[in-house]
């Protein structure tokens, strides 16, 4: 089979385990390919579920050739040490190459959260293959339930708030692109039961909640963007409109009612500005920057 031809079954991958959404992220090194499931659905849970294809294959070598894992980590288990090496019986909970997680559409579900953090799906590579090109639909994440999906390997409990050092991939939004080249080894990574050394690429699926998109884009004029703190918001007309400031997550960070709000506290990286003004509503994909 060649390269095209693999590509092309990888994303046409069907529903075979009836989960509300999956999709194929696959890598390439050089002639070798491999690919993982991701998806959510409400009755998923962050535990192995033989009902939607996850096999727990922690303890089987990775493939001498070429392989890609995804899964789940124990979040309350990691951070960044001064070596930055952590163990895999300290910190995964399982490997797969399907990782179904509950539904998270708007980002924030108190009835999804793991201890207080949206579902990710951890996607482990061993060092010594990248670097790696991964790619996937990027067409599939145009929507509200999965605009604000992204893959990084910064810290997933706080995203933007993360001081691990030697970070490979800054918050990548998924609709925005359809692949990215990895360089460099993650910022933290483990040692596997097999003694090889794994860095871990965190990916998030979710959106975020609004109500109407009635404000047109061309009436609101938001500068500077990029911003290094102090952002601007010209209104078309007069009238009480609030604002609130998202993470990729969803998590609401700052709120205003005026015609400027104030960033610089904030760390660098991608935010969503939502401007309401009685039932009208929009949302404005913000950068800060120069900190």
């Amino acid at each position: 089979m060649n390269k095209i031809c693999a590509i092309l079954l990888l994303f046409a991958v069907p529903n075979i385990y009836g989960q509300e959404f999956q999709t194929t992220f696959y890598a390439e090194k050089g002639n070798a390919i491999d690919s993982v499931v991701i998806g959510y659905d409400l009755s998923a849970s962050i535990s192995i579920d033989p009902s939607f294809g996850e096999i727990d294959i922690i303890n089987e070598p990775f493939n001498t050739l070429f392989e890609i894992r995804v899964g789940q980590i124990d979040l309350n288990q990691l951070s960044c040490d001064e070596n930055n090496l952590l163990f895999v019986n300290n910190l995964i909970t399982y490997m797969s190459k399907v990782d179904i997680v509950p539904r998270d559409c708007y980002g924030y579900d108190n009835n999804t959260t793991i201890n207080g953090l949206a579902p990710i799906s951890s996607l482990f590579i061993r060092n010594k293959d990248l670097p790696v090109i991964l790619r996937w639909d990027s067409a599939i994440f145009d929507n509200v339930c999965l605009n604000t999906s992204l893959i990084t390997d910064w810290h997933p409990g706080g995203w933007f708030d993360a001081a691990c050092p030697d970070l490979a991939i800054e918050p990548t939004q998924l609709s925005g692109q359809d692949s990215i080249l990895i360089n460099n080894p993650s910022g933290i990574y483990i040692i596997d039961p097999h003694n090889d050394t794994l860095s871990m690429f965190h990916i998030a699926l979710g959106g975020m909640t609004v109500d109407v998109y009635n404000i047109e884009e061309e009436e609101i004029n938001i500068f500077p963007n990029p911003t290094s703190g102090l952002l601007k918001v010209a209104f078309p007309e007069s009238g009480s409109f609030s604002i609130n400031v998202y993470n990729a997550l969803g998590v609401r960070l700052l709120s205003g009612s005026h015609s400027e709000i104030d960033l610089t506290r904030l760390i660098d990286g991608i935010y969503y500005l939502k401007i309401t003004d009685h039932d009208r509503s929009f949302v404005k994909i913000v950068y800060k920057y120069g900190q």
